[in-house]
């Protein structure tokens, strides 16, 4: 399991011209399909939500190997459930 970890540069976050040179200098954390080829058939997820090409590549996050909407709809479905016992109580 690839699980990734947002990091970085939140204070910058939407202002993109400030942000780049960050990302870039830390472009080896991003994690890709040369990345995901080392694994012994790994699946990857991410907590969501996740930048494209910032985190993960879009060839990762369109691979069958990526889990990580699977998981979000499933928080969401848990998420649901919560509220409901709440608005009954």
């Amino acid at each position: 399991m690839v699980y990734a970890k947002s990091w970085g540069a939140l204070p910058f976050f939407g202002r993109w011209d400030q942000e780049k040179p960050i990302r870039d200098a830390h472009r080896h954390f991003m994690v890709d399909e040369a990345k995901m080829a080392l694994t012994n058939s790994g699946v990857f997820s991410h907590c969501l939500p996740l930048r494209r090409n910032v985190k993960a590549t879009d060839g990762v996050m369109d691979a069958p190997y990526c889990i990580a909407i699977e998981e979000a709809e499933n928080r969401l479905h848990v998420q649901k459930a919560i509220m409901a016992a709440l608005a009954n109580q």
